[in-house]
């Protein structure tokens, strides 16, 4: 695809994909805990987004826009209509997965991917326990 893919969109399409496979999902476990919605500001209704800076959902309404081209193309992966697979609500939810769940750590320059740095990954054990509070 170009312009090639951002790390970030990657990610978030790697877990809608995920989640809509379901149980087939090896990540099914780790998806199935994540929470179905957020407190993220991209959540919050207009009328208290108006009363808040903006960058943030500005931000994800500029990736959702760009990416409607790139979510079209993978349709022949899916039997599911991609429009409603890679839907606004489906990709602020994986955004704020990626975005409050994810560990830095700096990857290679992939060549598939833009030439955003690549420093996002899932840990699902180390989520699991930084969101415990009975950790030992």
């Amino acid at each position: 695809w170009h312009p090639s893919v951002s790390p970030l969109l990657a990610l978030c399409c790697f877990l809608i994909s995920e989640r809509h496979r379901g149980d087939a999902s090896e990540w099914s476990p780790y998806i199935n805990i994540l929470p179905k919605t957020y407190t993220c500001p991209v959540y919050f209704p207009d009328d208290i987004i108006g009363l808040l800076p903006r960058k943030q959902k500005e931000q994800f309404q500029e990736l959702y826009c760009s990416s409607l081209m790139f979510f079209r193309s993978l349709q022949p992966l899916f039997t599911h209509p991609t429009e409603e697979l890679f839907s606004q609500d489906a990709l602020r939810w994986a955004w704020c997965s990626v975005n409050t769940r994810t560990v830095y750590m700096e990857h290679d320059r992939c060549e598939y991917l833009s030439r955003e740095k690549d420093v996002y990954a899932l840990a699902p054990y180390l989520d699991l326990l930084n969101h415990c509070p009975n950790v030992q």
